[in-house]
């Protein structure tokens, strides 16, 4: 295999600089329509027609950029975060660079109070005055701090098979199925309260007044319209049955908060932030004042696009778009009049120059383009796990009820932010 010449990779740098300039000269372009047709007294379809297009130039050169970059990392040997891969082609460095520093499971099997059950079980007493007596109360697998910094502890992933250049894949290495993962809560912004409820203002509309003033004259005023939302710090949990052998099996009680509890528990809240009515709170499509964009006898991409701007015409700019895995499917098998794919086959899809967030909680046919980091979930209390046999009749079964819950709120702070793309 031929080495890779470091001059190769300063030319593709030179150019996607360059085409970085083109692209942000053509986004000024747009942007001076957008300013003009808000300034004007009434605004038609035709113009808002026109603005989509203007854009259009600018977003298509966004999404070859992020293609450049990819094939960029490719020939230097990194992946998209410019994070170093491993060399020997395994799926990831060390014990210690592969997760999150805190593990769930760990956490609970380490903990004192289930230490102390295991040395009562072995002393002789039974299961259910140790479990009563020790673990009733539950063990805290993750604190408010580390909900916060570590998005439930998804932000920090392996090194998988699908970051590695296919020279360094092996045929015999494979990745694991597992649940779907956890991706919204990459994308919001993470906090903690001390109460119960959480009071914060949510911008609805705004209006631009600033102008040139001779001295002497009032300044016109920016005019904001803010409302104030109050939102109940709510109960989230899920709870699943085991026998009284995985309990005292550390391995086997790892694996099933891991896997199981904290899964559900994560891919719960993240269901509540985007569909939630009201219990525990609105979610994202429930949140008055956000954009709607129908697909009409619009095509897949000028819908999505049209929602974009939508929430450029309120100044705002949007980093990722949330899809149903159909909807994106649909999206990504797209082709032009001679059968040939609108997507590069191999390459993580980017729609307009925005990350697609493919996940089940979005209702097939409808999805949301956002500045996610105006979505905020506030988190009361960690993540608690607990058992007992105290359920119906597990203690003649020989089974134990193993529950992990938490408290939380969640807002949206700027709802013009956010389009509904629907009719998908």
């Amino acid at each position: 295999m031929p080495v890779l010449d470091q001059t190769d990779l300063l030319k593709l740098s030179e150019l996607i600089e360059k085409e970085e300039a083109e692209a942000a000269r053509l986004r000024v372009d747009a942007d001076k329509m957008r300013d003009a047709i808000r300034t004007a007294d009434k605004w038609t379809p035709d113009d808002l027609n026109r603005l989509d297009e203007a854009y259009k130039p600018s977003d298509h050169k966004r999404d070859q950029i992020v293609q450049m970059r990819q094939q960029y990392n490719r020939l230097a040997g990194t992946p998209a975060d410019g994070t170093q891969l491993p060399t020997n082609g395994s799926t990831a460095t060390s014990p210690a660079s592969q997760f999150s520093p805190f593990d769930p499971g760990e956490r609970f099997t380490g903990s004192e109070p289930y230490r102390r059950f295991r040395e009562v079980v072995k002393a002789g007493r039974k299961l259910d005055v140790a479990w009563l007596s020790e673990l009733k109360d539950g063990v805290e697998v993750m604190n408010r701090k580390e909900s916060k910094d570590s998005n439930f502890g998804v932000r920090q992933r392996a090194v998988t098979l699908t970051n590695l250049p296919w020279s360094e894949r092996q045929p015999d290495q494979f990745v694991p199925l597992a649940a779907r993962p956890v991706v919204l809560l990459d994308l919001i912004s993470m906090a903690t309260t001390d109460g119960p409820s959480i009071d914060y203002q949510q911008q609805t509309a705004r209006t631009d007044a600033a102008a040139a003033t001779a001295y002497g004259t009032l300044l016109p005023e920016h005019s904001l319209t803010i409302i104030n939302v109050n939102v109940v710090v709510n109960r989230i949990g899920t709870w699943t049955p085991a026998t009284e052998a995985q309990l005292q099996d550390e391995g086997q009680l790892q694996d099933l908060i891991n896997a199981d509890l904290m899964g559900d528990y994560q891919r719960a809240v993240e269901y509540q932030i985007v569909n939630g009515t009201g219990t525990p709170w609105n979610g994202i499509l429930n949140t008055s004042g956000i954009n709607t964009q129908a697909r009409g006898t619009d095509t897949w991409l000028d819908c999505i696009h049209k929602g974009i701007t939508q929430i450029r015409l309120a100044f705002g700019e949007p980093n990722a778009v949330g899809l149903h895995p159909t909807d994106l499917q649909s999206v990504t098998l797209q082709k032009d009049a001679i059968g040939n794919y609108l997507f590069r086959i191999g390459e993580p899809p980017n729609i307009w120059g925005l990350q697609p967030v493919p996940t089940p909680v979005f209702p097939q046919g409808t999805g949301v383009v956002a500045n996610w980091r105006w979505a905020t979930l506030w988190t009361r209390q960690g993540v608690a796990v607990m058992a007992s046999s105290e359920h119906s009749d597990y203690f003649l079964r020989g089974q134990v009820a193993v529950k992990a819950e938490g408290r939380a709120a969640f807002g949206l702070k700027r709802p013009i932010w956010a389009t509904a793309l629907t009719g998908l």
